[in-house]
């Protein structure tokens, strides 16, 4: 998956309980967020989503959002820059 990522540069490993809950006006980042424990709910300005055990989610940098923790919550998230603009809509060369 990353080798179709030009720029591709990891900033950040973050491991941890959520907080009960989180505001983010303008993501700064891409992430991707391993749910190890418990489930969180992410309220983006048009859906909501629940992330349970197990899970993972892809948030885009400029993504605005709120968590509300509903079972106590482990994760990791793995905060990156890179451009994949142009390929994420590409199908994979053996589709």
């Amino acid at each position: 998956m990353f080798e179709e990522i030009e720029n591709l540069k990891i900033v950040t490993v973050i491991h941890r309980a959520s907080r009960p809950a989180t505001k983010v006006d303008s993501r700064k980042l891409h992430g991707i967020v391993f749910r190890h424990k418990g489930s969180v709910r992410f309220h983006f300005e048009d859906n909501s989503l629940d992330v349970a055990e197990g899970n993972v989610i892809f948030v885009p940098k400029g993504a605005r959002y709120t968590t509300e923790v509903l079972q106590d919550a482990a994760y990791t998230s793995i905060n990156f820059e890179g451009d994949f603009s142009k390929k994420i809509n590409q199908p994979a060369a053996n589709e």
